[in-house]
């Protein structure tokens, strides 16, 4: 009985390192994971970051763009207003080209 009492005790004492061993590993895995959750939550805000960066960019160019597309707009109106002026302007001077070649004829 004690032969097997002092065999079950190394059993149980081999068991507990046993344990211990995959405890102590357990903990590594867990450092490990840790630190691998930190290297990832910095990505995660260096990437919510440069999406902020990037959505304020684009906004400032659609923003420009509107300013772009207005000033066009106003452009082209200018230069509709300026052809419609230089035709009437150039129907004016035929006009009196025509009138002063009718009194040079007479």
């Amino acid at each position: 009985a004690k032969m097997f009492a002092e065999n079950r005790l190394e059993e149980v004492m081999q068991e507990k390192r046993h344990l211990s061993t995959e405890v102590e590993s357990m903990h590594d895995n867990i450092t490990e994971l840790e630190a691998e959750k930190e290297s990832l939550a910095s990505k995660v805000s260096a990437c919510q970051e440069k999406n902020l960066f990037l959505s304020n960019q684009v906004n400032a160019l659609e923003n420009d763009a509107k300013s772009n597309r207005e000033h066009i707009i106003k452009i082209d109106s200018q230069l509709a207003s300026a052809i419609n002026e230089a035709d009437r302007l150039r129907k004016t001077v035929n006009s009196h080209e025509a009138a002063l070649d009718e009194l040079h004829k007479e």
